[in-house]
């Protein structure tokens, strides 16, 4: 046997399960055909198919136990409903590490910058002098919710 008959019998051999369910196409089956008039191997390929196919059929069917197709169902269900669970988790995870990073950015390029957001403000008159120093003592910030919070930076001597 030499190259080219070794190529062609890897090409047959891959078709005999189709040729053998009649599922080749028309022009494919006469190609087949001859080969397998020339080549024992392959019509030796063919008939250990033919037995098995034999075999598969001449088995007994099987029915399923009464709760078998609800434990399987079940657990299929419980398989996607876990599977999504995941899907969301990792989700929420990455959404929390990047605005955690880009919280912790916003953080340094204020640090990096040197940028001082203190306000001075200016008594008009409206507060004594105490309740105006009290409230000069007081920074307004944003807080991660995005609301103002006031932070006390110290109290007045």
């Amino acid at each position: 046997m030499n190259e080219r008959d070794i190529k062609k019998c890897d090409e047959v051999l891959e078709l005999l399960p189709a040729y053998q369910d009649g599922e080749l196409t028309p022009d494919q089956i006469p190609t087949v055909e001859r080969h397998l008039a020339e080549c024992s191997k392959c019509r030796e390929a063919l008939d250990e198919l033919e037995l098995v196919a034999t075999g598969l059929r001449d088995l007994p069917e099987i029915e399923p136990s009464d709760g078998f197709t609800h434990a399987v169902t079940h657990e299929a269900f419980r398989a996607e409903r876990r599977r999504l669970f995941l899907r969301r988790l990792v989700g929420y995870a990455a959404a929390a590490v990047i605005v955690f990073s880009v919280g912790l950015r916003i953080l340094d390029m204020n640090e990096t910058a040197g940028i001082d957001v203190s306000v001075e403000l200016p008594n008009l008159g409206l507060l004594g002098d105490e309740e105006y120093l009290g409230l000069a003592n007081h920074e307004v910030g944003i807080s991660g919710d995005l609301e103002l919070e006031e932070l006390i930076l110290d109290e007045p001597a």
